[in-house]
């Protein structure tokens, strides 16, 4: 049998060929923030699952071809809220390229699969939190506290932070590619893909 990573990525594949494909995408256009080096990605795509919207992919890079920082954010709908305190068993899996070596203006390419887990302060390590939660008023989510709620259709902005030798090579234009697929304890999920 394969190992972890590779059932990891089957898994990935044909949950993104069995409920992606065959289905229309969503076509949103990229958020480009102020002070980050954005990518050059006109259009990304997202799907809803089951309740959550993923779009305004953006990335922030690091040396070279590598990623430092993705966001985007996160439109929750769905009945049951999803609780603060909840968020640490919601699993948010990437599949990106990752440069593992190089010399003589030679790379080596390795596809990664991970899940990232979620802090609630970001450190060196690979983590997800969320920063902002917009139209955040029934009951206001306080990561620090654990207490509140995300809401439906409340919108929350998620940041990944890569540690230095986990950092995705990235670049719209010639090289990579990055899907993320976010799934709550309570069966809300949804993923984005940028190729």
């Amino acid at each position: 049998m394969g190992s972890f990573s590779s059932l990891l990525v089957f898994g990935l594949v044909f949950l993104l060929i069995v409920n992606v494909v065959p289905l229309s995408y969503y076509l949103n256009e990229a958020r480009l923030d102020k002070g980050k080096i954005p990518s050059e990605i006109l259009l990304v795509n997202s799907r809803c699952f089951s309740r959550l919207y993923l779009t305004g992919f953006a990335v922030e890079h690091g040396h070279n071809l590598t990623v430092s920082r993705v966001s985007f954010n996160v439109t929750y709908f769905g009945e049951r809220p999803v609780r603060a305190a909840e968020l640490w068993y919601a699993n948010l899996i990437t599949a990106y390229a990752r440069i593992i070596s190089g010399s003589n203006g030679e790379l080596k390419i390795q596809p990664t699969v991970k899940r990232i887990p979620y802090t609630k302060i970001l450190s060196s390590d690979t983590a997800w939190t969320i920063d902002v939660v917009y139209g955040d008023n029934l009951e206001p989510l306080n990561k620090m506290l654990e207490s509140g709620a995300l809401n439906s259709g409340e919108t929350a902005s998620i940041r990944i932070e890569f540690a230095s030798d986990d950092s995705p090579c990235f670049n719209p234009q010639s090289a990579g590619y990055f899907y993320v697929l976010l799934d709550f304890s309570n069966g809300a999920k949804g993923v984005i893909s940028i190729k």
